[in-house]
C-alpha cells in the first residue's frame, strides 16, 4: 500500500518532489495537526522543515492543493468546530486550545471563516444535532486569503 500511495504521489507532483520531501510535508503536517494549541506561524513552520521558507511553502502548496496559512487556519477551525461541538468550554479556552492569543482574534477570524461568530455556531449546531459534527457540505466554508 505504501508503495502505491508513493507512485500515485510521484504521478501526482509529476515527480518534483523526491520521497524525503513528501515524508518531511506529511511529518510536518502531523505535528501542525498535534500542536494547533501552540501559537505558530507559516514561517516558523518553514523554518522548522529545514528548506527555505520559499521553497517549503512551494512543495507545501503543491502537496496539499493550499498554502501552508489556509492550511494552518483551515485545521484550527476544524478544531475550534470541533471544540464547540463537543465540549462546555468557553469560547476563551477554546480560542487558546486553537493558538489564537486572544478571544477578539479568534472571533474576528471565525467570523470571517464561517459567517457567524463561535457563539451562535454552537447555539445552532447543538440545536440540530446531538452528538455528532455536522457534515461539511452543512457548513459553508469562507477561504480568506493569506494575511501577511
Amino acid at each position: 500500500m505504501a508503495s502505491r500511495i508513493q507512485k500515485n504521489t510521484a504521478v501526482r507532483y509529476g515527480n518534483d518532489m523526491n520521497t524525503f520531501q513528501i515524508e518531511t510535508i506529511r511529518d510536518i503536517t502531523q505535528w501542525i495537526n498535534e500542536n494547533l494549541s501552540l501559537p505558530f506561524s507559516a514561517t516558523f513552520i518553514a523554518q522548522k522543515s529545514g528548506y527555505s521558507q520559499f521553497y517549503f511553502q512551494r512543495m507545501f502548496s503543491c502537496y496539499h492543493s493550499m498554502s501552508l496559512s489556509k492550511y494552518i487556519l483551515h485545521a484550527r477551525m476544524n478544531y475550534a468546530l470541533k471544540l464547540l461541538h463537543q465540549t462546555d468550554l468557553t469560547i476563551c479556552h477554546i480560542s487558546l486550545e486553537c493558538g489564537f492569543s486572544t478571544q477578539q482574534t479568534f472571533t474576528r477570524v471565525f467570523s470571517k471563516y464561517f459567517q457567524m461568530p463561535p457563539s451562535k455556531w454552537r447555539e445552532k449546531h447543538r440545536k440540530s444535532s446531538a452528538n455528532r459534527l455536522p457534515d461539511q457540505d452543512q457548513i459553508s466554508f469562507i477561504h480568506i486569503e493569506d494575511e501577511k
